[in-house]
């Protein structure tokens, strides 16, 4: 995990660790927000498109192994 996966604080900073993964967003600026569901988003759809790459990886690896 890099420094950019880690969760901003209410005050937009990132966390210290890990460890810290309870975040309470009711104290977030609307800003704050705004930008953590957007970046939160375009990780998402990277992560979809990395399962679909290495699923079909997968698959073609067995159909070989037939």
């Amino acid at each position: 995990m890099g420094s950019s996966d880690r969760l901003p604080d209410a005050g937009g900073q990132l966390g210290s660790g890990a460890a810290d993964r309870r975040v309470d967003f009711e104290t977030w600026q609307h800003a704050t927000l705004a930008q953590f569901a957007f970046d939160a988003n375009k990780r998402i759809l990277e992560l979809e498109v990395d399962r679909k790459l290495l699923l079909e990886a997968y698959r073609e690896l067995l159909r070989r192994a037939q």
